[in-house]
């Protein structure tokens, strides 16, 4: 009986939406001095990983750590258990959050009891391997060689020069890649979508492959191999070929279009030519102004119009027209 009545509490404790919900946050912040070119490496288990680019020659770096515990001293003994490491080799930086392995048969929810999120600044020409076990990783703009990873979440580079690879378990895949590939690439998938923009005079060799969806290609000047557009496979060269772009999903769809590039003496001349002048606002003395109103009044007493008559409309009077205005 003590038994039972010591499980039915422990799952009221469980199931108290405070105990769930009770998580404390704190910041941990480092700023490094680099050149362009250099290499920043981040890994954490259950975070989200964001890349923003700048004009800097410097690495900040915001560690986010959401503590599930209910009270500050709590929150001190989850963290005295985490090893977070934010450090400079050379040009080289790394960030690494890692919690110790996880007890058997003593800890009831999910497994690390901190979620550390990375919210990184590096200069435009870094190189990038991120990593996560859990979270989603989001690039704003990357200029070196690009590689991420992540075992559950989402992946979105909204720009970049040099893929190397983006691999996700369990979400979508989106990229869009500006410069020439100059080794083989892969995109994939265990889950989700796979997206892809290119611009259309780059050549490769396409190999994408679902087995739940289908491959949708626009814009490529391609010479199929295997497959085609709609079905499963698409496996061919486009333009001169290159090197191989390797596109895999195992329960989605595959979509890769080809952007154009803006045209070079168009966009020379935008930069080149003077803003367009803003007219000026009128003054209100340079408003025209409204004509007086002629009322019945203001005509001669042969003229006017008897009140409750109406003129003959069949008869014109013997008097000039003389307009309203």
């Amino acid at each position: 009986m003590k038994s039972l009545l010591s499980l039915l509490t422990l799952g009221a404790l469980l199931a108290s939406p405070a105990v769930l919900s009770a998580k404390i946050t704190r910041t941990v912040e480092k700023t490094f001095t680099v050149q362009p070119g250099g290499n920043f490496k981040a890994a954490t288990q259950g975070g989200d990983i964001t890349i923003r680019t700048a004009d800097v020659s410097e690495v900040r770096i915001t560690a986010k750590q959401v503590i599930r515990a209910s009270n500050e001293q709590e929150a001190d003994e989850i963290l005295a258990k985490l090893t977070l490491t934010m450090e400079q080799s050379g040009n080289d930086v790394t960030a690494e959050a890692k919690y110790e392995k996880r007890p058997g048969g003593s800890w009831f929810g999910s497994w690390p009891p901190v979620n550390v999120s990375f919210e990184v600044t590096v200069p435009k020409n870094f190189n990038l391997n991120l990593n996560t076990s859990g979270g989603d990783i989001e690039v704003d703009r990357a200029g070196g060689p690009t590689q991420v990873s992540t075992s559950g979440g989402d992946i979105t580079i909204n720009s970049v020069a040099q893929l190397l690879s983006a691999t996700t378990s369990g979400g979508n895949v989106y990229a869009a890649i500006t410069g020439p590939l100059t080794e083989d690439t892969v995109l994939s998938t265990s889950g989700g979508d796979v997206v892809v923009r290119m611009k259309r005079e780059i050549g490769f060799r396409l190999d994408a492959s679902t087995s739940g969806g289908d491959v949708d290609a626009a814009g490529l000047n391609i010479t199929i191999e295997r497959g085609g557009a709609g079905k499963q496979r698409l496996v061919g060269k486009v333009n001169d070929g290159g090197p191989l772009l390797k596109l895999r999903t195992s329960g989605g769809n595959i979509e890769i279009r080809a952007v154009p590039s803006p045209h070079p003496s168009r966009a020379r001349r935008r930069a080149e030519s003077p803003p367009h002048p803003k007219t000026p606002p009128r003054s209100r003395s340079a408003l025209p102004t409204a004509r007086p109103h002629c009322t019945d009044a203001s005509r001669p007493r042969s003229e006017r119009i008897p009140r409750g008559r109406l003129p003959d409309r069949g008869k014109v009077p013997n008097r000039p027209h003389r307009s309203r205005w």
